[in-house]
């Protein structure tokens, strides 16, 4: 009985330490390891001497274009024929290196009837088709390839897209980082770490 104990805790305590792991790599015989639950804690279709990590999925959007009615009159405060709104309105390749997005405060006419004053005018909004906020498995560039080199080209293009100023070290420092998360974020990729999906869409 104190056999079956120790053993059940044993795989719970390999369990949580995969769990806790941010970079996995196969080995060349690689077991699935599960949790107490039953989940298994290594990506599925892994592929043995590779390096995973969970990275943060933001939400997909897409440039959608909507037509507002704007209330063109002075009368803006306390008016109840009039709503108060915030558009974050979508970022082009051009824009996408701020690092604030683009939003517009708009005053929008409830009922035309009444409200004579206004003006239509069309947004290119950004919407949303996939909701995100979840961590999913993804293959990594594993931590012996990054190299001075490599870190040098994303740089670059971090600094190119203006997500990065003045800053070519080689090294993958905290400033780095932050830029990268920026452009991954902006770009509706992989977040936190350096995926294939980032670099492909580097073209490192």
């Amino acid at each position: 009985m104190n056999i079956q104990i120790t053993y059940k805790l044993l795989l719970i305590s390999v369990s949580m330490l995969f769990a806790c792991t941010v970079n996995h790599k196969y080995p060349k015989q690689a077991l699935p390891i599960t949790h107490a639950s039953g989940n298994i804690d290594l990506p599925i279709n892994g592929e043995l001497g590779k390096c995973y990590a969970k990275c943060l999925i933001p939400n997909t959007y897409e440039p959608t274009k909507e037509i507002y009615i704007l209330y063109t009159g002075i009368d803006k405060e306390n008016n109840p024929l009039i709503e108060k709104r915030i558009l974050e309105l979508y970022q082009d390749d051009k824009t996408k290196g701020n690092e604030t997005k683009l939003y517009e405060n708009i005053n929008v006419v409830k009922d035309t009837q009444q409200c004579k004053e206004f003006i239509l005018r069309e947004f290119t909004v950004n919407k949303i088709v996939k909701l995100g906020g979840f961590t999913e498995w993804q293959e990594i560039l594993c931590r012996s390839k990054i190299t001075e080199k490599l870190v040098l080209k994303v740089q670059d293009v971090l600094t190119a897209s203006g997500y990065l100023k003045d800053h070519k070290t080689g090294i993958l420092d905290r400033e780095t980082k932050d830029a990268l998360m920026n452009y991954q974020k902006a770009y509706q990729l992989p977040t936190g770490q350096l995926d294939k999906l980032t670099l492909k869409r580097m073209n490192i």
